[in-house]
């Protein structure tokens, strides 16, 4: 197998994954995924891999998987950004997934899709985590496209949250759409990874009209949008900024200070001058993650 159609390596993920649920399970019930494994491999029976993913949660259950500082450091080198799976069941089904036909496109393709035919929840989350691994990206977008209009927010979240793929392969449209979608049901921004890559001025001009329209409703809006707009800061919205200056509400005050951060309008110097918190964010005390953070932890 030609390992460059492949996003991330795959025996580098296998070994990663294997040793975490090593230590997750109890010695027999490792033996058993080991077993499964090995049958599949000499089996390799698209049926058989099937009924494996569907069983998992059953088999093995749904065990929070714990990360060190260090091991998030060695998945981000064999994938950058990717968020390895935080429970026992999303961990071996991307192993399941890695006994897919990987060097043949059009058989994979078809075995990838034919799993999503009968998924239940779960399995769909797993299927969608595992984008930023899968071979032939450019082929899965209108599957990832797919779990953008979902209704069902486990599945949305398991694209659009911690999940580099979108940001790579999505069109502006698209990737505009994804964002949109997180502000408009609340979801959080500051899991979107890479989402400052692909800021646009397209993007920004809706946030500013949808922060208008709540605004008329005398509706409440999250802080976090606001970065959305920092890249495009002009004189036709800045009145927007000077508003979240003026307001009561500190994590207004600081994302007003965060879109005007280094910009060279003389408006926005004088804001970050009064709002005073220039040295928060050099150090990083503020930033958009930071403020994200503090937001959805006092919902």
């Amino acid at each position: 197998m030609n390992p460059a159609i492949l996003q991330a390596d795959k025996n580098e993920v296998c070994d990663f994954l294997l040793k975490k649920l090593s230590s997750a399970l109890t010695t027999d019930k490792y033996s058993d995924l080991k077993y499964m494994l090995d049958e599949l491999r000499s089996k390799q029976s698209a049926a058989a891999l099937h009924m494996a993913f569907s069983k998992v949660v059953r088999l093995f259950g749904k065990t929070e998987i714990v990360y060190t500082a260090l091991e998030i450091k060695e998945a981000d080198a064999i994938r950058k950004c990717w968020q390895p799976p935080l429970s026992i069941d999303k961990a071996f089904r991307i192993l399941l997934l890695f006994e897919l036909p990987l060097n043949n496109e059009v058989a994979f393709l078809n075995s990838y899709e034919t799993l999503f035919s009968a998924a239940d929840l779960g399995e769909n989350v797993a299927l969608y985590a595992a984008l930023p691994l899968l071979p032939y990206p450019e082929k899965l977008l209108k599957r990832c496209e797919e779990g953008i209009r979902t209704n069902m927010g486990e599945v949305f979240e398991s694209v659009a949250n911690n999940n580099p793929y979108p940001a790579e392969y999505l069109s502006e449209d698209a990737f505009n759409q994804m964002v949109l979608k997180c502000v408009f049901i609340g979801k959080p921004l500051y899991r979107i990874t890479n989402l400052q890559h692909r800021l646009n001025e397209k993007l920004a001009g809706m946030v500013s009209d949808y922060a208008h329209e709540r605004w008329a409703a005398s509706r409440a809006l999250s802080p976090e949008i606001w970065q959305l707009l920092q890249p495009f800061l002009n004189e036709n919205n800045l009145a927007d900024i000077k508003r979240l200056a003026a307001s009561e509400n500190a994590t207004e005050k600081q994302a007003a200070a965060l879109v005007c951060y280094k910009s060279s309008l003389p408006a926005a110097i004088e804001i970050s001058t009064l709002l005073n918190l220039n040295k928060n964010i050099d150090s990083g005390v503020l930033s958009w993650r930071t403020l994200g953070e503090h937001v959805w932890q006092n919902q």
